[in-house]
């Protein structure tokens, strides 16, 4: 029986916030990687950066949707899947390599969840 009952809205914010904020961190490292090319001497000017920072501010703006609904206790332990998600789309869209350590270290991370949520 969970502990924890999570409705689907829940859910679904919880998503789209790891979705904002994991995809923030790929558009940080794109911005990165074109100032590193271009020279560029401001980030602020930076496509992929300006783009990111208002991902960062969507997701936090969603996540307070989460507070509201759910105890912090719960709530923060979900955001790990952003560890999870930022590697696949690393791997994805940038061509990372992930290591069997990142993998075994993901799975703790989904063990880690579903002993919370089941006891």
């Amino acid at each position: 029986m969970p502990l924890v009952t999570l409705t689907v809205t829940t859910l679904t914010l919880v998503a789209l916030t790891i979705l904002c904020t994991s995809y923030a961190q790929l558009l940080q490292k794109q911005a990165a990687l074109e100032l590193n090319a271009a020279g560029q001497s401001s980030v602020f000017f930076n496509l992929s950066f300006i783009k990111s920072v208002f991902l960062l501010g969507f997701g936090m703006a969603i996540w307070l949707l989460v507070l509201r609904r759910l105890d912090v206790s719960i709530a923060y332990p979900l955001l790990s899947m952003n560890f999870i998600l930022v590697q696949l789309l690393a791997r994805w869209k940038l061509g990372e390599v992930i290591p069997v350590h990142r993998v075994l270290g993901s799975g703790i991370i989904m063990a880690g969840l579903t002993l919370l949520f089941t006891g």
